[in-house]
């Protein structure tokens, strides 16, 4: 019985898998076309993070040798925008001492949008057309206090807002970093 069990799942998530059109460990055909890949600086990542993490994917990923210079493609990366909302909210008072309640944010969402495009490291012609990329991370903040420090009982959440928003940074960008190399190896 179990083992009729486990071969009809099997038989159920090949099926599943195949008719999604996701294939393990095939390339496309441009990322088989190549073996090297050049990252520049991302346009617009003030702290380099952004880049770090693309380069640190790619050199894991298995598809490319990272070269600094004279790859076979190089990838062109523009983070169009970086933007924050507050999504999540809880009664709390002001900051001026008002002692009436009121709705303050304590839950925020990062979002940051690039600009992908390959190039021929030979020729600097275009491999693989611009496409647009969009991730987003959620985060916990306590609206109410300046400090950037852990609370003892906040379950690893940061209690300033910029500290917090500083941290999200890391797995979006490892996202956006997974989703680029991703996108590359199927094309």
């Amino acid at each position: 019985m179990r083992a009729r069990y486990t071969a009809f799942s099997c038989l159920i998530a090949a099926t599943l898998l195949g008719g999604c059109c996701y294939h393990l460990g095939e390339r496309g055909e441009v990322a088989s076309s190549y073996q090297t890949i050049t990252v520049p600086y991302v346009i617009g990542d003030q702290s380099g993070a952004l880049t770090q993490a693309l380069i640190q994917e790619i050199a894991t990923s298995g598809v490319w040798q990272y070269r600094r210079e004279s790859g076979a493609f190089v990838l062109k990366v523009e983070l169009l925008g970086l933007t924050e909302e507050n999504i999540g909210f809880e009664y709390g008072t002001a900051f001026n001492g008002d002692e009436r309640p009121r709705l303050v944010p304590d839950e925020g969402r990062l979002t940051a949008a690039i600009r992908v495009s390959l190039l021929d490291g030979s020729t600097g012609r275009e491999v693989l057309a611009p496409i647009c990329l969009r991730r987003s991370v959620d985060f916990d903040f306590d609206p109410l206090s300046t400090e950037n420090q852990l609370s003892q009982f906040s379950l690893g959440q940061f209690v300033a807002i910029d500290e917090a928003k500083e941290v999200a940074r890391g797995p979006l960008y490892g996202d956006l970093a997974r989703q680029i190399v991703e996108l590359l190896r199927i094309s």
